[in-house]
């Protein structure tokens, strides 16, 4: 039996990828003569040089020799388990944080601490926001505010199942109508292949709707 001849699409995205491999999976099962390359990763990387096709990544896409679209966007939450807040109360205005014990993350691909998208007041300073522990993971920033140790800020998709099942609790929401968009990054000279086009529908339409899932393996 003669081999089917393989093209390859070398894709980056986000550590936190759940929300993507669905469309991955369906993809692959759509486009099995497609290898899919996946590296996954937070850095900030150099699509020409390091020889990607696309990259999934949040913010504004600073290199004019990029091309881009918007995929979807996604809010941001305070979190903190029942056991915490009951025992150091609900903050009900940003101030009330520089009471709280906080998970705080730092961004791997410039070692800053996150920056907590908070609305104030217009006369309301910034919160002094004092770590408790930082860390540069998001499962470990979940783990760590699960079990009692602090609030933290995490996005929707991160702590939905938590939520939904009461071990973590949201807090300050009328505070935290920030939201962050996945944009789907490409070099230009991948803009009109087909690998990359059909990946783009793909991932689009799960960040549409949000109701992809792989069918069933032939």
């Amino acid at each position: 039996m003669a081999q089917i001849p393989r093209s390859q699409l070398r894709v980056s995205i986000p550590l936190v990828s759940v929300q993507f491999l669905p469309a991955l999976t369906a993809f692959q099962f759509a486009h099995p003569e497609i290898e899919l390359d996946i590296d996954c990763d937070n850095r900030k990387v150099k699509l020409v040089e390091e020889g990607y096709d696309v990259v999934i990544r949040t913010g504004n896409v600073e290199d004019d020799s990029l091309a881009s679209c918007e995929l979807g966007s996604f809010p941001l939450f305070v979190v903190g388990s029942p056991d915490y807040l009951s025992r150091h109360g609900r903050p009900v205005r940003p101030s009330d944080l520089a009471d709280h014990a906080i998970v705080q993350y730092r961004l791997p691909h410039n070692g800053q601490l996150m920056h907590w998208p908070l609305l104030l007041a217009e006369d309301e300073q910034p919160p002094l926001l004092v770590p408790r522990v930082i860390c540069n993971s998001n499962e470990a920033r979940l783990h760590f505010a699960l079990e009692g140790l602090g609030l933290t800020c995490m996005s929707e998709f991160s702590v939905r199942d938590a939520l939904q099942a009461g071990t973590l609790e949201a807090v300050l929401e009328p505070h935290t109508r920030n939201r962050h968009t996945f944009r789907l990054v490409w070099t230009e000279n991948s803009v009109a292949r087909p690998e990359r086009l059909a990946f783009a529908e793909f991932v689009n339409t799960m960040m549409t709707d949000g109701t992809l899932r792989a069918p069933d393996p032939p």
